[in-house]
């Protein structure tokens, strides 16, 4: 076997295997989560109350899309949640010593090895997203079938993002935030990747640490600056934005956050590349800490 050679049979061989011995967890976890969200979005929708915001909307919206919206919006970080835990445990196969061993010395690359857990986990995230969209889709059937206009109010919530996203933004504004908000996605999901390849105890408390002290680090080091500059060059941003008119503040988004979106694109390439590399230097680390202990 040409050690740098990638062979897909071997590559498919080691997925499908993946799925097979974790049938049960993935079972568990995808319809645990499919679960979490019928059950919050039932909660919300019924006992829920319309935020404050609501009347702040440049367009009328009904009570009941609006309970709806706060419903979903609650299940939205249960999938958020799930999936980026999910995600950290990237390398769980590996965390105990003799497992380590015997995955490491399959008869695969290390490429098809670290590839086939990435894919892996990266299918079943995707799995637990579209828990969330059959949750929604459940739970306005219960509405329809029970006639709980909060809940039928959920076949609406697609024209309800429509209005809000037109009222708010133009057509231009709303392509650059859809980039950012895709590239910020895969950002997230690759420093669990990342964070699940480095370390082996609840890998996604570590890593969202981590991303916490950066995210404080980065507002205490520009922070201070970028309020000095607001006052000094835009004095008319408080006014603007303490009466909600955030036309000013998506009209300057769109100029830099093609920057920002480029950025953490960079980064994401740069930690799905490092997370290949810790794991393939893995065994050699583990030798090498083998010999320093003697």
């Amino acid at each position: 076997m040409n050690k740098n050679s990638f062979n897909i049979r071997r590559f498919w061989q080691l997925l499908c295997q993946h799925f097979t011995d974790n049938a049960k967890t993935v079972g568990y976890v995808v319809g645990g989560t499919l679960l979490a969200c019928i059950v919050v979005i039932l909660f919300n929708a019924l006992f829920g109350s319309v935020p404050a915001y609501a009347k702040k909307f440049p367009f009328e919206a009904s009570t009941d899309i609006l309970l709806g919206t706060e419903a979903v919006k609650y299940a939205s970080w249960v999938i958020f949640i799930v999936k980026h835990v999910f995600v950290s445990y990237v390398f769980v196969n590996i965390s105990l010593r003799s497992n380590e061993i015997r995955y490491l010395t399959l008869p695969a690359t290390n490429g098809e090895k670290w590839l086939s857990r990435v894919v892996y986990v990266l299918v079943v995230a995707v799995m637990i997203q579209l828990a969330y969209y059959v949750s929604v889709m459940i739970c306005a059937g219960i509405g329809q079938l029970f006639h709980v206009e909060a809940l039928t109010a959920l076949t609406q919530l697609e024209d309800f993002y429509k209005n809000s996203n037109e009222a708010a933004m133009t057509m231009s504004q709303q392509g650059v935030f859809s980039v950012f908000s895709y590239v910020a996605t895969a950002f997230l999901l690759a420093a669990y990747l990342l964070g699940g390849t480095i370390h082996r105890n609840v890998p996604w408390l570590s890593t969202t640490i981590v991303l916490f002290g950066t995210f404080l680090a980065t507002i205490f080091a520009i922070g201070p600056a970028f309020v000095k500059y607001v006052n000094e060059h835009h004095p008319e941003f408080v006014k603007l934005m303490s009466e909600r008119d955030l036309s000013w503040f998506y009209s300057k988004l769109e100029l830099y956050l093609p920057y920002v979106s480029a950025g953490f694109f960079v980064l994401t390439v740069a930690m799905i590349w490092l997370s290949y590399r810790v794991f393939c230097r893995r065994q050699l680390v583990r030798q090498k800490m083998k010999l320093i202990s003697k």
